[in-house]
């Protein structure tokens, strides 16, 4: 199938005028590209002949010899110093590259496109011409091998009867050459089969049988055992290793009972002690606080009748009520004289954070609160500043009342505020000025 020629589009730089020479030598420079690739590629390894691969290639050529220019263009420019100046030139080259690489790309799917389309193309006659062909090869060979196919039938029709045949008895009667055997020796196979069927039937039924039996005596002894629970404690060591399932129903009561009998009487004992020891620990709890205020020993307290017992729980309480009365009194009275303590010491505290004459003040700088920088430095720190006005604050407001404002310690803190207030202000007016 002839192929059109098509052109692969190149994006030039430059328009250059050629001379005939110029061109003579291009075209003897392509023809040399061209048979080199034919050379080392070997087209008829593909299954193309020579001249098919040199007429595909004769639009690459012009590419490679472009990218052969660029070629020593590259080796001359990645020598180059990275610039500023530079960064032009490299980007130039690097987009000439790029276009001759799409070129060749361009090409290559178009070659390849040419040659997919025309396959599609006598794919498609192949398919409508042979089906000619095979339709009256077909019909041929359906008569040619009519007794032919009788005979195949019918020996798969018996292969298949015989499967049925062996199937109760086998699970894959296809591994024996059914087709082959003739009536007497599938007769011998079948009857073997079935005898073996039957042995393996009788051992597994009666294998069955034991394995049920074995199941509903595991189920008895489950069963039995669980019933045992209650009685678990009381039967010996020997007993319990017994197998339950081996005693007729009639023995398996009269076991049962005997258990019975033999629990109730050590629950009952099991009773009497609980209810003493249930005794003892609440007398235990009500005389725990009470200790120290029994007339008696508390061993001998605690065993008494519960008459007696009453009588000594009741006088101990007294005691201990008469005792805790005069506990919280005590309380009281140490409570009070340590508040007064802390209120005194709070008191002098506050009189020695504002103990400072206007004489030890060294104002430099002014404090940030007022937004004007440097800070103020004084003999205390500005923690100490901030609490001494939180104090001064509080003395003016109405909470306050009276006797602590005319104490001679507040007095002298009003006092010594107030010189330390005017020097503050004072030293505010130099800064102005």
């Amino acid at each position: 199938m002839a192929k059109k020629s098509e052109k692969v589009e190149q994006e030039t730089v430059e328009v250059v005028v050629m001379t005939p020479e110029q061109i003579k030598q291009q075209e003897e420079l392509s023809k040399d590209l061209i048979n080199k690739i034919v050379e080392e590629q070997d087209p008829v390894k593909y299954g193309l002949k020579p001249t098919n691969a040199t007429m595909m290639l004769s639009n690459l050529a012009p590419l490679l010899i472009e990218r052969q220019a660029l070629t020593v263009l590259y080796a001359q420019t990645i020598t180059l110093e990275v610039t500023k100046e530079n960064t032009k030139t490299f980007k130039e080259l690097r987009t000439k590259i790029r276009d001759n690489r799409k070129a060749i790309e361009k090409w290559h799917k178009l070659e390849k496109d040419f040659y997919l389309q025309g396959g599609r193309f006598v794919d498609s006659i192949k398919n409508k011409e042979i089906a000619v062909n095979e339709g009256m090869e077909d019909k041929l060979e359906e008569c040619e091998k009519f007794f032919e196919n009788q005979e195949k039938e019918r020996i798969e029709k018996l292969v298949k009867e015989r499967i049925e045949l062996l199937k109760p008895y086998i699970d894959n009667p296809e591994m024996y050459p059914l087709a082959q055997l003739d009536e007497i020796a599938f007769d011998n196979l079948k009857n073997g089969l079935e005898l073996q069927f039957k042995e393996k039937e009788r051992i597994r039924i009666e294998n069955e049988k034991k394995q049920e039996q074995e199941n509903e005596n595991a189920k008895l002894r489950e069963l039995r055992k669980n019933e045992l629970i209650p009685y678990w404690n009381l039967m010996p060591d020997q007993h319990k290793a017994a197998d339950f399932a081996k005693y007729t129903i009639e023995q398996w009561n009269a076991i049962i009972s005997a258990l019975k009998n033999k629990k109730e009487q050590e629950d009952k004992r099991i009773a009497e002690i609980e209810a003493k020891n249930k005794l003892i620990q609440s007398r235990h709890s009500e005389l725990a606080p009470l200790m120290l205020f029994l007339e008696i020993e508390y061993e001998k307290v605690i065993n008494l009748p519960e008459a007696e017992y009453k009588q000594q729980l009741e006088k101990a309480t007294e005691k201990k009520s008469k005792h805790d009365l005069e506990q919280a009194e005590l309380k009281r009275k140490a409570d009070e004289a340590q508040k007064l303590k802390q209120e005194n010491e709070k008191l002098k505290e506050t009189v020695k954070m504002g103990s400072f004459g206007s004489g030890s003040i060294s104002v430099n700088r002014v404090m940030e609160s007022v937004n004007v920088s440097p800070i103020i430095e004084t003999n205390f720190d500005k923690l100490t500043w901030i609490r001494v006005n939180a104090f001064f604050d509080s003395i003016k407001t109405p909470n306050c009342t009276d006797d602590i404002k005319e104490h001679p310690l507040v007095q002298k803190f009003i006092e010594e505020h107030n010189n330390l207030v005017a020097a503050f202000k004072l030293k505010m007016e130099e800064l102005k000025g």
